[in-house]
């Protein structure tokens, strides 16, 4: 395993961990259905957190350990797993450093993750949704008369406060400015309120 990863012998520790590890998670000839966890310890190991030797992965650092322009993750190898805890060891090849981490995804195995989130973006594509029995053409067939019936003004100045409303166009405003109020409480908007 240490020969196939093509690292240092200097690793030969983390490889013969990283065997055990895996070997105790898989069922082999002697141990039938079960597996040497299982029969040791009576829990069964999970399958997602197995990952190969030297498998590539992008850990998280974090934020104590970074400045604010640094990067926040790096490129990594997997040379074991943590004893006690969900977390594994990694070789990272930049600084020549081995880091512990649980905040990890790994690149080669995302592929599962991702088609996943496409099943299921495509069971919610095939879903079919029924509306009332309203008769949505005839809203829309209206609602595109009242739009090409408009008329398209342009190079028209908005007043930005009541004196210069009243000076351009006044009673055009003051006719305006009434509607709107009728509308409002005829739907109940809102409520006037004295000074």
């Amino acid at each position: 395993m240490l020969k196939a990863s093509g690292l240092w012998k200097q690793f030969w520790s983390y490889a013969y961990k990283c065997a055990a590890y895996i070997h105790n998670r898989i069922p082999n000839s002697r141990t039938g259905e079960m597996t040497p966890l299982e029969l040791w310890c009576g829990r069964r190991p999970q399958p997602k957190r197995i990952f190969p030797f030297r498998a590539k992965a992008i850990i998280h650092i974090p934020i104590e350990q970074r400045g604010k322009l640094d990067d926040r993750s790096k490129l990594c190898q997997l040379i074991g797993f943590q004893d006690n805890s969900r977390g594994y060891f990694f070789w990272d090849d930049n600084s020549k450093k081995v880091i512990n981490s649980n905040h990890v995804k790994f690149i080669d195995f995302s592929a599962n993750e991702q088609s996943d989130k496409m099943k299921i973006t495509t069971l919610l594509n095939k879903l079919e949704l029924r509306l009332g029995q309203e008769n949505t053409e005839g809203i829309c067939d209206e609602q595109d008369d009242a739009l090409n019936n408009l008329t398209t003004v342009t190079n028209v100045e908005i007043p930005t406060s009541l004196t210069k409303a009243k000076k351009l166009n006044w009673d055009k405003w003051r006719a305006a400015i009434e509607r709107e109020l009728v509308l409002f409480s005829e739907m109940d908007v809102w409520t006037p309120v004295e000074k």
